[in-house]
């Protein structure tokens, strides 16, 4: 399995990928949606971690955008954003799940 994980916290980044990597499952990070969509062309992935909070493309509207190009695969919002509205409109606007950090 491969996951891309889009998160500027470069710290938290790393921490979250080395939790997720397996014999089975690699990580990749990518700082922003602009470094991610530019990757997406020669990568493919099995599943997004992304952050709503991200220089640039704001995680939500990164969502729409992957949305709209027939991008399926599954996305979890990761964010510090706890607010009712973040999670409809995250969830309208293609993501699959979401979660506040900190997570355990």
């Amino acid at each position: 399995m491969r996951i891309a994980i889009i998160e500027d916290d470069l710290s938290l980044a790393s921490k979250l990928a080395a939790d997720l990597v397996t014999d089975r499952t690699t990580c990749h990070t990518y700082p922003d949606s602009k470094s991610f969509l530019h990757a997406l062309p020669r990568e493919s992935f099995d599943a997004c971690i992304v952050d709503l909070v991200l220089p640039g493309m704001d995680g939500r509207t990164l969502v729409k955008n992957l949305r709209d190009r027939g991008y399926d695969v599954p996305i979890m919002v990761l964010t510090a954003r706890d607010f009712e509205a973040d999670v409809i409109l995250s969830l309208e606007a293609g993501a699959d799940d979401y979660l506040v950090k900190p997570a355990r």
